[in-house]
């Protein structure tokens, strides 16, 4: 197996991983049926299996340099302050765009969660809590990101067009089909909403970080 094999490898279990970690942080604040073992460890079979498809699909090419060699020269591109600032605004825009997009899509959404009638195990915790929660999540969606975008070899264009179907099938598809018990009525506009969320997050990191 070449360098690069191995790195498309790690990079496609590191997103995953990441994707299924959040998703269990995620059950810590919105649910009260909550299994912190059997989530994490849930998610390190499909993450693996992804991973290997990644790097079986889409095999590196011959000359393509090491990830190390990569990362310094996407750094060289700019200065220190220059890429602070950057990896900054990447980091913290997802809050407000996770806050604006929920508040359109609240009034669809938020009778789940507050309404006793019914019983989905689903809470509404305190806004504090629902915001610090995404600053951590903005953390873990950039530095999963990063190594496709330092690694990209094609347009700007069609970076923040695979990035944000990558962000979509994960955090919007896979839970609206996994998900068979929740009722359609709110998996519906959690999945658009989060298709908004996925779409634009990755056009801000296209437009901010590449090249």
């Amino acid at each position: 197996m070449t360098e690069n094999s191995k790195s498309k490898i790690q990079e496609g279990y590191s997103k995953s991983s990441i994707y299924y970690f959040l998703q269990v942080l995620e059950q810590i604040i919105f649910t009260t049926m909550m299994n912190f073992e059997y989530g994490i460890i849930s998610g390190i079979f499909p993450s693996f299996f992804l991973s290997l498809a990644v790097s079986r699909l889409w095999k590196p090419k011959k000359g393509d340099k090491k990830i190390t060699i990569e990362i310094r020269r996407f750094f060289a591109r700019r200065k220190t302050l220059d890429w602070t600032w950057r990896l900054t605004v990447a980091w913290i825009a997802y809050v407000p765009l996770y806050y604006i997009v929920g508040m359109v899509i609240s009034p669809w959404v938020l009778p789940y969660y507050t309404n006793q009638n019914v019983e989905l195990g689903l809470v509404l915790p305190d806004m504090n809590i629902m915001i610090g929660m995404q600053f951590i999540r903005g953390a873990f969606y950039l530095l999963s990101a990063l190594f496709i975008i330092i690694l990209w070899k094609h347009s700007k264009r069609s970076l923040e067009l695979w990035l944000g179907f990558a962000f979509f099938i994960q955090i919007a598809a896979i839970p609206l089909i996994v998900g068979y018990w929740l009722p359609i009525g709110l998996r519906i506009p959690h999945a658009i909403e989060l298709c908004i969320d996925s779409f634009v997050q990755a056009f801000i990191y296209g437009e901010i970080l590449f090249k």
